[in-house]
């Protein structure tokens, strides 16, 4: 999870010298929301806050798996202007990021001026999205419990053997997915224990 934290915090430093952007920030799905993961010139009190996922931007990017582009705050209705003035903020850029072909965050970069960003800033962000996901991808797998041989089970009688046989050939006419199906479900079924992983 450092690693991870660590990862996306330099990403969002590279978005700034890339991009000419004032501010930026990448948000991570957690549980039923999303929260903010990385920033950069950004209070440190923003980590961990949840994203609007509901509405604005950001929910356009999540639920439509595209990228906003907002070049002017106090024109664009997608946005909040009140907010954005609050803020000081007047163009933005939120991409999707993805993992395993999922949306599971966003890259969002904001400036203080109108029409600050450019096609180029555009492809930055996207590619910068691209690595985000890849590195949540990474922390996924190495959170992953590693698989353990299953412990050979002690040889029956045929007739008071209960389990499927994995070792058996499959029966005449059984379709070659119903036979791997019954042999997951056998070795599910022999499992000590199960594992559910989430992002942190």
């Amino acid at each position: 999870v450092e690693k991870l934290d660590r990862s996306l915090h330099s990403l969002g430093r590279r978005a700034l010298q890339e991009t000419g952007a004032s501010s930026a920030a990448i948000g991570v799905m957690h549980e039923n929301g999303m929260i903010c993961r990385a920033a950069a010139c950004l209070p440190l009190a923003h980590i961990g806050a949840p994203i609007d996922i509901e509405s604005g931007l950001t929910a356009m990017a999540v639920r439509r798996e595209m990228s906003q582009w907002c070049s002017d705050t106090e024109t664009d209705g997608r946005v909040d202007a009140e907010v954005c003035l609050r803020l000081g903020v007047r163009s933005i850029i939120v991409v999707p990021v993805r993992s395993e072909q999922s949306v599971v965050g966003v890259f969002a970069v904001f400036a203080t001026t109108p029409d600050a960003f450019s096609l180029e800033s555009l492809n930055t962000i996207k590619k910068l999205a691209h690595w985000a996901g890849e590195a949540i991808d990474h922390a996924i797998r190495t959170a992953l419990p590693k698989p353990t041989a299953p412990v050979p089970a002690k040889a029956e009688p045929p007739e008071t053997h209960p389990r499927f046989s994995l070792s058996s050939e499959p029966p005449s006419g059984m379709k070659i997915r119903n036979y791997v199906a019954k042999i997951w479900r056998a070795l599910v079924h022999a499992s000590p224990r199960r594992h559910n992983e989430r992002l942190g």
